[in-house]
């Protein structure tokens, strides 16, 4: 989905990608778009008045966008913005899945794979591209239309590693790097191997 195609929906009506992308972050999280109606009230320009209450209603009208997916919605803005700047409000990710996930995907790959949690989650999930969240101090990590930051991969180690032990038929060996002092958990390269 490109910029144009978005500016070019249907019940876009003119309007450009940046009041669309606001429209839709509204929207997704069942906000009402805040009105600019007061401030052009006070610039006291009859048609600037006029111009506002047309995108109030086109705003709140409850028409889709055209954006399809929080993960259109995201690359839309790293093509218009580079960066992701309007995050849609959604719970913790379930850590406890994704790891899933990854164990399931790791069982897929060659006996003896040396890898780190951060990696195998990015080759399972398919890491788009990562940011750094200036206002909370903490890296973001998007996967489509779901995002993980530092604290999700803390969790998703703790669970994969318990995964992994829990089996019978798989280890995961950290001993290449036993007593060194080299980095996060979930960023240390571990052997994936049949026991």
């Amino acid at each position: 989905m490109t910029i144009q195609e978005v500016e070019a929906h249907k019940n876009n009506q003119g309007y450009d990608i940046d009041m669309i992308l606001e429209k839709y972050y509204f929207q997704r999280n069942h906000w009402s778009v805040p009105s600019s109606v007061p401030w052009a009230e006070d610039e006291g320009d009859e048609e600037d008045v006029e111009d506002a209450r047309k995108a109030d209603a086109w705003s709140n009208n409850r028409r889709t966008t055209g954006i399809k997916s929080d993960a259109d919605f995201y690359q839309l803005q790293v093509e218009r913005y580079k960066k992701v700047i309007m995050i849609n409000e959604q719970r913790r990710p379930d850590a406890k899945a994704i790891a899933g996930q990854v164990y399931a995907w790791l069982k897929t790959q060659p006996n003896g794979i040396e890898i780190a949690t951060y990696d195998a989650v990015n080759q399972a999930l398919g890491l788009t591209w990562t940011q750094y969240d200036d206002i909370h101090y903490r890296n973001l990590y998007f996967y489509g239309g779901l995002f993980l930051d530092d604290q999700d991969f803390f969790s998703i180690h703790h669970y994969l590693l318990g995964k992994i032990n829990m089996g019978h038929k798989f280890e995961a060996d950290f001993s290449a790097f036993d007593g060194q002092c080299v980095g996060l958990p979930y960023n240390i390269p571990f052997v994936f191997r049949r026991k």
